[in-house]
């Protein structure tokens, strides 16, 4: 994959760092599940925000001049080896066949610093860091589904999936422990019990067609979905949706 273009850890008054949970202070989990909350606005929990950083063995934060946290993002890079997912530290450790899944664990900003950048820069510093070949989230709205669309091939779709990408969102989900996980749908039902957003959110009009028709997602049961992306583009793509407002807390 085509290294992507390196960018400035500043953007907006903010500033993006990597980061390790075991570094951040019980006071900066705190900012931080305030800044969950209020991307989200939904009453997620400390406990929530907890499992999404901890979860994840590559951390960014993102930080005022005063350096008061306002967001994150956390990641997990897997290899394939032998037909079984396996972490993997770095992009060169070898795996059997070259395939390095990026799974993104949770991303989100304040509603202050949303659509000015922030997540895209943490996507671009950490796809330049592990120079990923697929991008998987799990998630209820069609918002990050859209944007990954936008970067490569993207499965569930309105065609059928490749037979890779059947095969990496099995993987993702028997990683999250998923046993309700329809494969050929990409979707598990009542996986949170509830809808982790306060407010509506929309895609693009074939997005919206994809997560209401298709799959037929009901958010307020908790159904989720995982979204598997073969990256074929590089971050110039990401700054463009970002410009177009398109990136927001996913």
């Amino acid at each position: 994959m085509q290294k992507t273009r390196s960018s400035s850890t500043e953007t907006r008054e903010c500033s993006i760092r990597k980061a390790t949970a075991s570094e951040l202070s019980p006071q900066e989990f705190d900012a931080l599940t305030r800044a969950t909350i209020d991307g989200f606005g939904s009453a997620m929990t400390r406990e929530d925000t907890i499992r999404h950083i901890t979860s994840g063995k590559i951390l960014y934060v993102f930080e005022r001049p005063d350096g008061s946290l306002v967001g994150f993002a956390s990641f997990n890079l897997y290899g394939i080896n032998d037909g079984s997912m396996e972490d993997i530290s770095s992009i060169t450790e070898p795996t059997s066949d070259g395939r390095r899944i990026l799974y993104v664990n949770g991303m989100v900003v304040e509603k202050e610093y949303q659509k000015k950048g922030l997540l895209s820069k943490a996507l671009e510093a950490v796809i330049n860091d592990t120079e990923p070949t697929h991008l998987v989230l799990r998630t209820q709205s069609p918002v990050p589904y859209h944007i990954l669309s936008k970067l490569g091939p993207t499965y569930p779709s309105l065609g059928p999936p490749t037979k890779e990408a059947v095969e990496i969102g099995s993987m993702i989900a028997s990683k999250l422990g998923m046993k309700r996980y329809n494969p050929h749908e990409f979707v598990e039902r009542r996986t949170y019990g509830k809808s982790l957003y306060g407010n509506e959110v929309n895609g693009d009009q074939s997005t919206n067609k994809l997560f209401r028709e298709r799959l037929k997602l009901d958010r307020p049961q908790g159904d989720s979905v995982i979204v598997v992306t073969e990256l074929e583009q590089n971050a110039e793509s990401i700054e463009v949706l970002d410009k177009r407002h398109l990136l927001r807390a996913v």
